[in-house]
């Protein structure tokens, strides 16, 4: 019998500049993933698919409050895997603790986490050309096609009968 690509389904904002968008297609290409914005997003639209991710650009050091909404609504029952990506001027992922510590509280497998740099104008820095302006770049999107791979070859998101 043929295996089948488990079905992902990636929820995404990216506000200003498509960052957090480019790396959510690189995603999605490699997992076959759906993606959606969170006014797209349900709980029961959710459990229809194998494998959820949530991506944001961070603004003031938070992942965008509609992606921390959609990920609220999710219930106890849902207890397949997650995965968190963001954009950001620093591409660190402190701002990822707000979704972990819900994935946490509520027993839902996070099967990985991404983060990389992107281009930011905000405020005076417009003026100078930004940070980061050729971020996210093809090296980026390299490493988001690579952690996708990582996603599929991890043991609770192996491919299903």
């Amino acid at each position: 019998m043929a295996k089948k690509t488990p079905r992902t389904l990636i929820v995404c904002v990216s506000r200003h500049r498509g960052n957090t968008l480019k790396i959510a297609s690189a995603l999605a290409e490699v997992l076959s993933a759906d993606l959606i914005s969170p006014a797209e997003f349900s709980p029961e639209l959710a459990t229809s698919y194998d494998l959820l991710g949530f991506g944001s650009g961070v603004y003031r050091q938070h992942l965008d409050s509609k992606i921390r909404e959609a990920v609220s609504w999710l219930s106890k029952d849902y207890q397949k895997p997650v995965f968190i990506f963001s954009t950001s001027a620093s591409g660190i992922k402190e701002p990822h603790q707000d979704l972990k510590a819900h994935f946490n509280e509520m027993n839902y497998p996070l099967i990985g986490e991404f983060s990389c740099r992107g281009r930011m104008t905000y405020g005076l820095l417009k003026f100078f050309g930004g940070i980061n302006p050729t971020r996210p770049n093809a090296s980026d999107l390299d490493a988001a096609a690579f952690f996708a791979q990582e996603l599929l070859a991890n043991p609770l998101f192996k491919k299903i009968d």
